[in-house]
């Protein structure tokens, strides 16, 4: 299912969006440079996670890239993971690709990995302050997201 057309403020409608990266390219990643860019790297990014293969359970996008704004300053990710695999995960050869710093350098995102993945989906299913402010929207205005559909 494509992604869903943009709503009130061009933001997602309320709710979880699954989306293939093709989808989420159609949607968001080709409109200019900077969207390319992002885009780009959210490919290679989502290539890198392959590794942990089992141990990630979900991959969400949010942030300005999800949204209509012509030129998004990065694109805001959370990598959900089982609890129970937190050790696993920690020790895993190729762990330092889940350092938030590391994928900030490398392809400006802001990464969050949890476990506690319906307090995040919940939380990144409201606009930011700054958001609110300049589109006239009441803080903590719903929105949606979208998980990577793989």
């Amino acid at each position: 299912m494509p992604v869903p057309i943009l709503v009130q403020a061009g933001l997602l409608p309320v709710g979880i969006h699954d989306a293939t990266l093709f989808e989420i390219e159609t949607a968001f990643g080709h409109q200019n440079d900077t969207r390319v860019e992002l885009f780009g790297n959210l490919r290679r990014f989502c290539e890198e996670l392959a590794v942990f293969g089992p141990l990630i359970k979900g991959v969400y996008v949010d942030g300005s890239f999800v949204t209509s704004k012509l030129v998004p300053r990065d694109v805001d990710l959370v990598v959900v993971h089982d609890i129970d695999d937190f050790e696993e995960l920690d020790a895993h050869p190729r762990a330092e690709y889940l350092h938030e710093d590391r994928v900030l350098e490398l392809y400006k995102f802001d990464l969050f990995v949890e476990c506690d993945e319906d307090t995040m989906v919940r939380f990144f299913q409201k606009v930011a302050t700054e958001y609110a402010l300049e589109h006239g929207l009441a803080p903590n205005h719903p929105k949606g997201i979208i998980r990577v559909k793989t």
